[in-house]
């Protein structure tokens, strides 16, 4: 039997085989705690990364829509020089 010593602890802990002993790090009642702040840190990583990506994608989209209200202005005055021209066309032919 293989012992060596909890890293949160210090309790002495065995383990049966040598894979079970280079895998051990904590006591049960340790990795138990050990493991509930590991999953609690990565998902404030998780959440933080998360926040940031749809912030991104909020900018991204508030300056699409900008764009698009810009292209439809310029559209707008497209068609009114269009009109404007085509009356004047429809006027010289009269």
């Amino acid at each position: 039997m293989l012992t060596k010593h909890c890293a949160e602890c210090g309790t002495q802990i065995s383990a049966e085989d040598w894979y079970e002993f280079i895998a051990l790090k904590y006591c049960r009642s340790c990795a138990r705690e050990v493991r509930r702040r590991q999953q609690a840190e990565w998902m404030r990583e998780f959440r933080r990364k998360q926040r940031e990506q749809h912030a991104l994608t909020r900018q991204l989209c508030t300056a699409q829509q900008e764009e698009i209200e810009r292209l439809r202005m310029l559209v707008a005055l497209e068609r009114e020089k269009v009109r404007e021209l085509t009356d004047e066309i429809g006027g010289e032919n009269a």
